[in-house]
């Protein structure tokens, strides 16, 4: 079981896109049960931290940019893919 090319570990921290954070309880056959904070009730995920074949876990809380209106931002995820190249994280 991976998300974004990582493996899932037991204990591992994860972030939900709705419920927050959680942590992973269990790992098996390619998929991961979640136990969210403030909860008792676990969550099962599929590859790639899928719902109902949508992805809503991440490894922390997505970095949200909102474009503005007429501005032409095709370069953008090249230069943020270089910059975290330069700085080791990617």
């Amino acid at each position: 079981m991976r998300i974004d090319d990582d493996v899932v570990l037991q204990h591992d921290r994860v972030w939900h896109d709705r419920y927050g954070w959680g942590t992973v309880v269990e790992v098996q056959n390619g998929v991961c049960d979640v136990r969210f904070d403030g909860s008792q009730t676990l969550i099962t995920f599929t590859d790639g931290g899928r719902y109902g074949g949508v992805k809503v876990l991440w490894w922390q809380q997505p970095i949200l940019f909102t474009p503005r209106k007429g501005v032409d931002y095709s370069g953008l995820p090249e230069m943020v893919l270089a910059l975290l190249k330069f700085k080791g994280w990617a």
